[in-house]
């Protein structure tokens, strides 16, 4: 009967308790420090790009208006975990403008739920506006 009620509930033995659980990023510079590039920019499309350990993975495609940290071109692919936020994935929503950090990895530009922008662009503006060489702005090519 127990095990009947287990069931009912929708549980079952041997399911695997996941959740994503970020650190936090120490502030937007201390942030910035461990990111390649960070852009501002409209998704114009997204798809499904393969699978990372079993997980799927997305590529969203964004047109970048303004890259304040590296170097990146206009048309930008970045890879992410796709999905369910609590496993750690992340979605970007189509038509909307985004701010985004990513790194570079296997030759392209990640992200993800535990390294995405956690605070407003000004933010991010005054950590660039004190930082040392190698963090300007640059125009989107």
């Amino acid at each position: 009967m127990a095990a009947l009620g287990l069931l009912v509930l929708g549980w079952t033995p041997g399911t695997p308790a996941c959740a994503c659980s970020c650190m936090d990023p120490g502030g937007p510079a201390a942030q910035l420090a461990g990111t390649d590039v960070l852009f501002t920019g409209r998704v114009v499309a997204t798809r499904r790009a393969g699978r990372d350990h079993g997980r799927p993975v997305s590529e969203t495609v964004f047109l970048a208006d303004r890259v304040l940290k590296g170097q990146t071109p206009r048309r930008v692919a970045i890879r992410h975990l796709a999905g369910d936020s609590s496993l750690c994935g992340l979605s970007f929503e189509r038509g909307r403008d985004h701010v985004v950090l990513a790194r570079r990895a296997d030759g392209r530009l990640w992200t993800g739920a535990c390294s995405r922008a956690f605070y407003p662009l000004a933010a991010y503006e005054a950590a660039l506006a004190i930082a040392p060489h190698g963090m300007e702005t640059t125009p989107a090519t």
